[in-house]
């Protein structure tokens, strides 16, 4: 209560203040005087100065922010050249030594080398002495081993003092390194500072963002105060919610208790810095904030669209991300006040963490990356550009070329049209000739064939009668002769079928007779047999039953022999009837007229 008072105080002294200042210094045009000196008295003028700090320290903690930022950048940048030259010297540092120690062994191994074979010639020349072929043997085997080891000893020391040489490119590295990393490590501490100093920035910006806006919610509490607890003010009008729930559905009696729930602590808004991020966006559009920056836009001069400017390229989705960085800076300030104070403690330079270093580092290798994509997509972007613009360099020079092809084509197609159209002209008066040419020569024509087509029909008709008069009497002749030759023919047939008729009976005739005599004889036979039979037996009874039965079987005979003549005269009319050969020599001797018959 007490901080409240002395707030209030020096809000209306400073809006006292302020009015006088305004009033005096502000433009005699009238109507924008008597608005700011009507508008900017009380606790308007404090909400007037609150929100028009709280815009200004907004945009120092932005600016406070990028330059967190790039000392980061800066930071990571030197820590990623410190750590390449630590690199360095560790990594050549070492060869060196490495070689150092190889040329030291060499010379070394080098030197019992030769003292083995100097004592190994001693000993050849002794045995050639003593005429010792053995051990003549033994030494110049030694002596060849130990040449051979030297000769490999003289190639080590040779590629160590290759790389022992100063002038060499890794001892080269390595002195430009060991020469520039105690620099390096000075800038990286000073850009350590530089970090930590942007750091307090960005943290005095924070505080001084949250002080504003706890003094704006003051100056809308002061001015709607009665309306909030009588209920009567939506929050576009006060810049608050009113939730009676969170009291029971009842409004409090007591101002103050409703005071500590809408206006909070700058300590409050200090440890939140993204609520501090949401609740400027939501008061923006509050009817008193809007009047105040119309105010401010008419009194604030080109510091106002400075401001604006800002405010407009900063949006609210970076805003935000600002907003979440800060708890991570100030975490990270925190710890690092605590470790400085360590390091003076100590009497040492003061150390960054790890993962801070990592993270700068990532920030610079990720930024690296970027503008090396960025280079790439440039070059491919300009290499896209050369060939498109070589592609429509070709495609115009085609499609001129095309074009002065189609107008030339055209040229030739519209000559030839024409010499075709007059030609077309000529021909079809020539073709008009012509046919009246022929349509009189088709008249004349036609008049010739009715004329001859008239002849040839007299003709016609002339040559059919005369035709048909000597079909008539060739038909009338035709006919005569056929009823001529068709009397001849049945006068002939009936001659033939007398003959045939005569010759079959003569032939029935003489087969008769031949088998009556033929019976006869069987019959006489017959009997003269029977005779003697008869007369060859003594009894007369039995004789004559004998002759009875010898009669009897003559007579049969004969019956046998008369029907055999007949079956035989028969089947030989039947054959002579039925062959060919006799049908035609009896049809030959019909129509023969030499014929007896």
């Amino acid at each position: 209560m007490r901080r409240l008072s002395v707030i209030r105080r020096a809000a209306l002294a400073g809006a006292a203040a302020a009015g006088l200042y305004f009033g005096l210094a502000a433009p005699a045009s009238g109507q924008i005087v008597l608005e700011f000196n009507t508008y900017h008295r009380g606790y308007r003028a404090m909400l007037y100065d609150s929100d028009w700090r709280l815009r200004n320290a907004e945009i120092e903690q932005w600016h406070a922010q990028e330059a967190l930022e790039g000392a980061r950048h800066r930071e990571g940048e030197l820590a990623v050249i410190v750590d390449d030259q630590e690199a360095v010297i560790a990594q050549y540092g070492k060869q060196v030594e490495d070689a150092d120690a190889a040329a030291a062994d060499a010379r070394a191994r080098l030197g019992a080398y030769q003292k083995r074979i100097d004592s190994a010639k001693s000993d050849l020349d002794a045995a050639r002495t003593l005429h010792d072929s053995a051990g003549a043997a033994d030494a110049e085997a030694r002596i060849s081993s130990n040449e051979a080891g030297a000769a490999k000893a003289a190639d080590d020391l040779h590629a160590a003092d290759a790389l022992a040489d100063p002038a060499s490119e890794v001892r080269v590295r390595l002195a430009e390194a060991r020469e520039h990393l105690p620099a390096r490590r000075d800038e990286l501490a000073a850009a350590d500072d530089e970090v930590y100093n942007a750091r307090l920035r960005l943290d005095g910006a924070n505080r001084e963002v949250a002080l504003a806006l706890h003094d704006r919610d003051e100056a809308l509490w002061m001015l709607h105060r009665d309306e909030i607890m009588t209920g009567r003010c939506d929050f576009a009008s006060c810049g608050f919610h009113i939730d009676l729930g969170v009291w029971g559905g009842h409004m409090p009696r007591d101002p103050e208790v409703v005071h500590l729930y809408f206006v909070h602590s700058a300590d409050y808004w200090v440890e939140r810095p993204v609520e501090i991020q949401t609740r400027v966006v939501e008061v923006d559009n509050v009817t008193e904030i809007t009047r105040v920056r119309e105010v401010q836009q008419a009194h604030e001069g080109p510091r106002y669209t400075e401001v604006v400017q800002v405010e407009r390229s900063v949006p609210v989705e970076r805003r935000r991300e600002y907003a979440q960085r800060v708890t991570v800076e100030r975490e990270r300030l925190v710890a690092a006040k605590a470790e400085r104070a360590t390091a003076t403690a100590e009497k040492r330079p003061p150390r960054v963490s790890a993962e801070e270093r990592a993270e700068a580092k990532a920030v610079v290798m990720k930024a690296r990356a970027d503008a090396k994509a960025t280079q790439i997509e440039a070059r491919a972007n300009a290499q896209a550009t050369r060939e498109e613009a070589r592609a429509e360099a070709k495609a115009t020079e085609m499609e001129a070329h095309a074009d002065a092809r189609a107008e030339e084509s055209k040229a030739r197609a519209d000559a030839k049209s024409e010499r075709i159209t007059s030609q077309a002209e000529v021909n079809k008066a020539r073709a008009d000739a012509r046919s009246e040419q022929i349509a009189s020569r088709a008249e004349e024509n036609k008049a010739r064939a009715d004329a001859k087509t008239e002849q040839t029909k007299a003709h016609a008709d002339a040559r059919a009668e005369e035709t048909k008069a000597h079909a008539d009497a060739k038909s009338e002749q035709t006919k005569a002769r056929a009823d001529a030759k068709s009397e001849q023919t049945k006068a002939h047939a009936d001659a033939k079928s007398e003959r045939a008729k005569a010759q079959e009976d003569a032939k029935a005739k003489s087969a008769q007779a031949a088998g009556d005599a033929k019976a006869r004889e069987a019959q006489a036979k017959a009997d003269a047999a029977a005779k003697r039979a008869n007369a060859a037996k003594p009894d007369s009874r039995s004789g004559h039953d004998v002759h009875d039965n010898s009669r009897d079987a003559s007579a049969s005979r004969d019956s046998k022999d008369s029907r055999n003549s007949r079956d035989s005269r028969s089947a030989r009319d039947d054959r002579n009837s039925h062959d060919p050969k006799n049908k035609s020599k009896g049809d030959q001797a019909s129509t023969d007229p030499n014929s007896r018959y």
